[in-house]
């Protein structure tokens, strides 16, 4: 159980339930335990569920490229739910299993520079200097950089945030379900 207690399917109302179960049946997401800690708070609940339910997959960098660089963020961010979960079936299993990803040949130079940018993100962001810029620039538009520096800093921030929750824990959660707490933040959130 993760270190803060999901609150219950049975807490939501069944179109929310619904709702849920298929961002999961759709791909869009590998389970309903993120979305479901996220819901003690109404309004970043909200926001979450309509971010997962107009995620398109593919933007500038295409559903492989996004796939990838999500795998590696993945693994180095040490978050095993994601590292499992497959969003795009553009990437084989071959090409991911028993490896890091990034480091198969199979790789266009695109992608193994973009993996790169995502390995010193996590581990060094001080080496993405002037000189990687200008080398990402040479195979990357501009505004293909810029999205992927956004999707690598929104990545790392939820690997790690989920790796600290323990989503897929054994032990007891270290915060319990309070169905009165959570009524009362709703009440809050209507009101405001």
């Amino acid at each position: 159980m993760p270190r803060i207690e999901p609150v219950p399917m049975d807490h939501f109302d069944p179109e929310t339930r619904e709702l849920l179960q298929g961002f999961v049946a759709q791909g869009r997401t590998s389970s309903t335990t993120f979305a479901r800690i996220v819901a003690y708070h109404t309004k970043l609940f909200q926001g979450l569920v309509q971010s997962v339910a107009s995620r398109e997959f593919g933007g500038l960098l295409g559903p492989r490229l996004r796939e990838l660089v999500r795998l590696r963020s993945a693994q180095i961010g040490g978050c095993d739910e994601c590292t499992r979960a497959r969003y795009s079936n553009e990437v084989r299993e071959d090409e991911i299993a028993c490896m890091v990803v990034g480091t198969d040949q199979n790789l266009d130079p695109r992608e193994r520079l973009a993996l790169r940018y995502v390995t010193l993100m996590h581990t060094d962001h001080h080496r993405i200097d002037r000189a990687f810029y200008i080398e990402l620039k040479r195979l990357f538009t501009t505004a293909e950089i810029v999205e992927l520096g956004m999707l690598t800093a929104t990545l790392l921030g939820q690997h790690r945030l989920l790796h600290t929750l323990d989503i897929l824990g054994d032990e007891a959660p270290a915060i319990s379900f309070d169905k009165a707490e959570i009524d009362a933040e709703h009440r809050q959130a209507v009101a405001a």
